[in-house]
């Protein structure tokens, strides 16, 4: 059986999404992320391997969740947070709104009404509602850029780019804190944020791949350096 044009455009609304949402990390890269009152973080030792990084797919039905991803170094882990965590969940506030309501829209309200009405004047308010919640992310971008961190041009950019493509709007809670200037070292802030329990399973991914490190090199002041660290993990408790 043939699918219907209006459902291969659904669908590939559907897999544009999960593509615009997917994340590529490198090796010492990891992703903090807040799920209600409590942190989440990961260096996705599992995720699928592509061109040399790893494939990190975040909750694709909370979109309203910021990521962040932040880099450390297995050689040295002494850096100190710095990055005001508290700070972060109001500067996304406004932006959840149009993120499910262009959710709402691209993949409730508009099916519906083409397969109850049909008719072209009932499918043009659908666009309307569509484009109504790019222009309100482009309100929040205008409001927010500087408590965000963006230039004019970086939040202008990323409005154009939810106006030409609604699609991009569902993730913009996920692009804004990808946009966040942040030099923080990936340990230190897991460390600092997660509960001892979920800290300790990543402390066990950390040391694993530093004894990897440790295999593939020959150099004794790196190797050196690899076992320090390791050391250091090892003693960080709550």
């Amino acid at each position: 059986m043939l699918i219907s044009t209006e459902a291969q455009l659904l669908m590939a609304v559907v897999l544009f999404y999960i593509y615009d949402s997917c994340q590529l990390l490198f090796s010492n890269e990891g992703v903090i992320t807040k799920h209600r009152k409590r942190y989440t973080a990961t260096i996705d030792k599992n995720g699928l391997l592509l061109m040399g990084k790893r494939l990190y797919i975040p909750n694709l039905l909370l979109p309203y969740k910021p990521i962040y991803k932040l880099s450390w170094n297995p050689e040295d882990i002494a850096q100190a947070p710095s990055f005001d965590w508290d700070s972060e969940k109001p500067l996304y506030l406004w932006f959840i709104f149009p993120a499910y309501g262009m959710a709402l829209s691209l993949f409730v309200i508009t099916p519906a009404v083409y397969y109850l009405s049909g008719l072209d004047k009932d499918l043009l308010w659908c666009l309307v509602l569509i484009y109504y919640f790019s222009i309100v992310v482009g309100v929040g971008l205008y409001l927010y850029r500087k408590p965000l961190g963006l230039s004019n041009k970086k939040a202008l950019s990323v409005f154009l780019e939810c106006l030409f493509c609604p699609p991009l709007a569902m993730n913009i809670v996920r692009k804004l804190s990808l946009l966040r200037p942040m030099q923080d070292n990936f340990a230190q802030s897991a460390f600092q944020l997660l509960e001892q329990e979920q800290w300790e399973e990543l402390r066990n991914d950390l040391i694993a791949y530093i004894d990897g490190e440790i295999e593939e090199t020959d150099a004794e002041d790196k190797i050196a350096r690899l076992n320090q660290s390791k050391e250091q993990l090892l003693g960080m408790n709550k």
